[in-house]
């Protein structure tokens, strides 16, 4: 009787140790997905701001408008995704 609580015991103890590895790779991609995505649309901007400096305007635009475009849908599928995970939540 008392080995299987023992191992009752071991058993939890592995899932949430488990558990809170799984929880804290999910944080570290989330984390690193935000900071290749700040890099990226910073260099875009920095290019765009080179190309007005070099009389290409319209390179320019398409760089921040591009730029502009992917924050703008990775926060639109961030809050989606926020809503799919808690119903309850609200805009």
């Amino acid at each position: 009787r008392r080995v299987i609580i023992e191992e009752f015991k071991a058993q939890g103890a592995h899932r949430r140790s488990a558990e809170a590895a799984a929880l804290q790779a999910q944080i570290d991609d989330t984390k690193r997905g935000q900071t290749h995505g700040f890099v990226v649309s910073l260099a875009m901007i920095i290019g765009a701001a080179a190309c007005a400096y070099f009389d290409q305007p319209a390179i320019g635009i398409a760089l921040v408008g591009a730029s502009a475009v992917g924050i703008v849908s990775a926060l639109i599928r961030g809050r989606q995704a926020q809503r799919e995970d808690d119903p309850d939540a609200t805009a």
